[in-house]
């Protein structure tokens, strides 16, 4: 448990996450709690291997080692009982770009995709800029969690030409891990409409310990068939600047134009240390992960009991995945841009808006967890300060 509370310096670094606080808030000397990106070191497996790696004197191209699928297989088994067909396994420069070339190789232009809103702000991007239509079907808050509305997903696809929708599991931002029913139901009203599925599951292996995930291909073979699923070593292990993922396509019909793409872009070259990280992750990076997410257990329901004691104006949704926090902020009665800089201006605290997640996420805040606790608990105890002052 002590290396994730070790606070390691990553100011000069290049950091997205620090290094740009000026750029993107106005202010350096704020706690950033916005992009979902760790501040843990990472499993030290990693950097031996890229120790190694980096000792000879060559980074030329690369390709995949012979045991790619049979490490990355028996991973997903291990951690998920989901192993798929080697021959489905395909290399992309990150989650992002190969849903990017998902949409663009496998849908066409004036296509709708469907999303469950809120959800993660780049989804809107790679499908509006690419000419297709993004439908957004809000989520329902049942009270406890939030769960997916069958009834409106059933009356958009009557009424929309959905080509695809891209499901976000666990979901990001709300946190959910959705259940084996819920996935069952929603992919066999999108099977009944023909409706592909790209499954975004790079949050897979973070799953706090009352949850299992269930990858979405598993459940059937009409799934599999009908579906493309991506994950990464990236968001479990701290591995976002390598960009290394993989997507799991089964069907050759999807995984041809998927591959043509890709060569197409010129994208689908294999990064030298971003595939020697992730084979080195998911070799042998069990129990770290492990210790990982009982670390941000504790983390999680620190800040759920300190919100709920010392600042009851802000409401966070429990998380049952990932290291975000959805926070429903709405009892402060400020506009979107208004709550972002108070956070910023008064609480010295660098979240993410809401409103970045669609119209459904106005009046909330993402804030990412992933940090030592000290510095979790310093920023919870500035939100309390501020919140407190007139």
């Amino acid at each position: 448990m002590q290396a994730f509370d070790e606070l390691v310096e990553r100011r000069g670094t290049q950091s997205v996450k620090w290094d740009d606080l000026a750029t993107r808030f106005g202010r350096a000397d704020v706690i950033p709690m916005w992009v979902s990106d760790m501040d843990f070191p990472t499993y030290p497996g990693i950097p031996e291997a890229l120790a190694e790696r980096a000792r000879h004197p060559l980074y030329g191209y690369t390709t995949k080692p012979p045991d790619y699928a049979t490490v990355i297989g028996g991973w997903l088994q291990r951690r998920h009982g989901w192993q798929p067909d080697p021959d489905a396994l395909v290399h992309v420069n990150g989650v992002v770009r190969g849903l990017a070339t998902a949409v663009a190789s496998l849908t066409e232009p004036g296509d709708t995709v469907l999303v469950l809103s809120p959800t993660y702000h780049p989804f809107r991007d790679i499908t509006e800029h690419q000419g297709r239509h993004l439908l957004e079907v809000p989520l329902v808050w049942d009270g406890t969690r939030y769960v997916m509305d069958f009834d409106a997903v059933a009356a958009a696809l009557e009424t929309q030409r959905v080509a695809a929708a891209i499901l976000c599991s666990p979901h990001n931002p709300v946190g959910r891990v959705w259940t084996r029913d819920e996935l069952l139901r929603l992919g066999q009203v999108l099977l009944d409409h023909h409706v592909l599925v790209l499954s975004d599951e790079v949050h897979c292996d973070l799953i706090y310990p009352e949850y299992r995930h269930i990858p979405f291909a598993s459940l059937s073979p009409a799934f599999a068939s009908h579906s493309v699923t991506f994950v990464a070593a990236s968001k479990t292990f701290g591995l976002a600047g390598l960009q290394t993922s993989v997507a799991i396509i089964p069907s050759a019909t999807l995984r041809e134009p998927f591959v043509a793409m890709q060569d197409a872009l010129g994208s689908g070259l294999v990064n030298t240390f971003g595939i020697a990280a992730t084979m080195a992750a998911f070799r042998g990076g069990d129990r770290w992960v492990d210790a990982l997410m009982a670390y941000l257990a504790e983390t999680r329901d620190l800040m759920l009991q300190y919100c709920a004691a010392h600042i009851p104006a802000i409401r966070p949704v429990p998380p049952e995945g990932t290291y975000l926090a959805w926070l429903d902020c709405r009892a402060l009665a400020l506009t979107d841009d208004e709550l972002s800089r108070w956070f910023v201006d008064q609480a010295g605290v660098a979240l993410t808006g809401g409103s970045d997640f669609g119209e459904a996420g106005c009046g909330f805040q993402r804030m990412n967890l992933a940090m030592p606790r000290p510095v979790v608990e310093q920023a919870l105890a500035q939100i309390a300060a501020a919140s407190s002052r007139p």
